[in-house]
């Protein structure tokens, strides 16, 4: 028994062990990246998320680092990920923007003016909240998909250590936030539940139509005033409004909406989308 303890090299069975147990971690690892992919995917087909351009490509970009330094080992780091994806489009962007007015100015085309007067410090912020929103989002409805239907009843080891990596990613993601100002970031998240209304209503409005509960002439003009708003919508890059309501004022409202039996669906629905209340 003794020549048979001797025999054993337990260092060379610990280290297959905890090489085992690295493999199951990368495995629900590179599982969990799968569901944020969808997760984005999702945002897309909701309208929630522009199907192209830096958000798009920063977010989805950033799944493929965060997969390729899952193969290795590494753990989730896709924020990260995502603020190198979106340096090297605003790079890019930066050259084709600057040619773009460059081209315009040789042109004397009147929308050169226009594009001059773009604020190119809320179009930073604008970007970086909606940034964050997608990001932290996406973490939170892969968190609950992978418990619903990836993870056991009782959380592995393995499980629990691609839920904790999500959680911090999240942290760090909000934590981007807090050198903005909270009213420029109350502008972004305003335009973006706008954003969120509007689409749904433009899906409810097809889906009356569909049904045949609305003439199809009505709902056309309606889906034209919808598409107008929205629009009107993307192309506001002002941080400051004038002749719009008050922030207590617009409070209220919501309020009242909330409590509504009509729109507390709706509103619930937005606010998981923005996954930040709307109320404060």
């Amino acid at each position: 028994m003794a020549e048979l303890k001797e025999s054993i090299d337990y260092e060379n069975v610990f280290d297959h062990i905890q090489n085992v147990e690295d493999d199951i971690v990368n495995e629900e690892r590179l599982n969990f990246i799968e569901i944020l992919r969808s997760a984005y995917h999702q945002q897309i087909e909701n309208g929630e998320l522009e199907s192209h351009g830096e958000l798009q490509y920063s977010l989805l970009q950033s799944l493929n680092f965060a997969e390729d330094a899952a193969g290795k080992g590494l753990p989730l780091n896709d924020w990260y990920a995502t603020q190198v994806a979106s340096d090297c489009w605003v790079s890019f962007a930066d050259k084709v923007f600057n040619a773009f007015l460059r081209r315009l100015r040789h042109l004397r085309c009147k929308k050169a003016c226009s594009w001059n007067r773009v604020d190119l410090d809320f179009l930073a912020v604008k970007l970086q909240v909606r940034q964050v929103l997608a990001f932290v989002r996406a973490h939170r409805v892969a968190q609950m998909i992978f418990k619903q239907d990836f993870a056991t009843e009782v959380l592995t080891v393995a499980e629990e250590t691609v839920l904790d990596e999500s959680n911090a990613q999240i942290k760090l993601a909000e934590a981007s936030l807090e050198k903005l100002d909270r009213s420029d970031i109350h502008v972004v998240v305003s335009h973006f539940a706008c954003h969120i209304l509007l689409n749904k209503s433009v899906h409810f409005v097809e889906q009356l139509a569909k049904q045949n509960l609305i003439p199809e002439t009505e709902a056309s003009a309606m889906l034209v005033e919808l598409d107008e708003y929205i629009e009107h919508l993307l192309e506001c890059e002002k941080i400051s409004h004038e002749d719009v309501m008050s922030p207590s004022q617009q409070s209220s409202i919501l309020q009242q909406m909330a409590a509504s039996s009509v729109f507390s669906e709706t509103f619930e629905e937005v606010e998981n989308d923005l996954s930040v209340p709307l109320i404060t």
